[in-house]
């Protein structure tokens, strides 16, 4: 029983590094597109 347990927390884990992970890219992406919109507009 404890397996079973480690191993759905471990996936766990791993399903929220991938959607941490995944996410702040797009934050950054985002924020680098809106910096540039910004720049590129004279302000």
């Amino acid at each position: 029983m404890t397996r079973k347990l480690n191993d759905d927390f471990s996936n766990s884990l791993n399903m929220l590094h991938g959607t941490v992970m995944h996410t702040s890219k797009e934050i950054k992406e985002d924020l680098t597109r809106g910096f540039e919109a910004i720049r590129t507009s004279g302000y």
